[in-house]
Formats: C-alpha cells, structure tokens, sequence
C-alpha cells in the first residue's frame, strides 16, 4: 500500500495532455482571460470580418447578382476549402485545439462550419441554375425573363 502515491503519480505523469497554462499563450496570444470564453457567435462574426470572410461573402454577393456561373463555382470551391481547412484545423491529433476550446480562449467551430457548409450549398445551387439549360438562361432567350 506505500506505493499507491508513486503509483498514482506515474500514472498521471505517463498520460500526454497540454499544459493549460501554455496553450492559450502560445495559440491565442491576443486573448485575455478577463475578457471570458469566446463564444460561437463571437468566433462567427470575427471569422466574418476577417479578410478571407469578406472576401468569401463579397464574391458570394457577386454570385448572386453576375450572370455567370464560373463566380458561384469559385464561390463554392473556397467554401469548401474554407470547410476542409478548419475541419482539419478542430481534428487535431495532439490535442492543442481542443485544450484552447477547453481553456476557453477558441471557441468550438461548428457554427462556423454550418454557416459555410450553407453557403456552399447555396454558390452549388445558383452555379448549378445558372449553368443548365433550362436555367436562367435559357429562359432569358425565349422572353420569359424580363
């Protein structure tokens, strides 16, 4: 029974997590813990105003509003890598991410990912419309659209 400490002790020793304390320094280094966790919306709306996410919904605006295709299909082809890079990023294998969502200075990124799965399926809709025959255009020629 006196090696029940050592034991013990080895046990948690042998078992491989982040330091908490380190994670949120060296992953986040602009977070204050003051401030609180970040929330999904929170993680939302700076990922939305960010360069890449202004980028994203201006050229899904033009998708929307341009006559071709090919802005939809682009639209649709950086969502979708928009959607890998961050599903790969939340899948790690060493666990830093999941301890900084833990730690509270990440917030858990599905809202994000929903939000970008949507637009995605939105650019596929209006590239697939726009690219059959009997989409937009097609109805255009014959004088049905004006």
């Amino acid at each position: 029974m006196t090696y029940r400490p050592a034991i013990l002790l080895s046990a948690l020793l042998a078992m491989s997590r982040p330091a908490f304390a380190e994670v949120c320094d060296k992953e986040v280094p602009n977070w204050d813990p003051v401030l609180g966790p970040v929330t999904q919306v929170e993680f939302l709306m700076n990922s939305a105003v960010s360069v890449p996410g202004m980028f994203l919904l201006g050229l899904f605006a033009l998708s929307v509003v341009s006559k071709s295709a090919w802005h939809a299909v682009l639209t649709a082809a950086m969502s979708a890598s928009f959607i890998f890079l961050i599903w790969s990023n939340w899948n790690d294998t060493d666990g830093v991410y999941a301890a900084s969502i833990e730690e509270g200075c990440r917030a858990n990124p599905s809202i994000l990912l929903f939000t970008l799965i949507a637009l995605m399926l939105g650019a596929a809709f209006i590239a697939a419309m726009r690219a059959s025959p009997t989409g937009s255009r097609a109805r255009r020629r014959k004088g049905r659209w004006r």
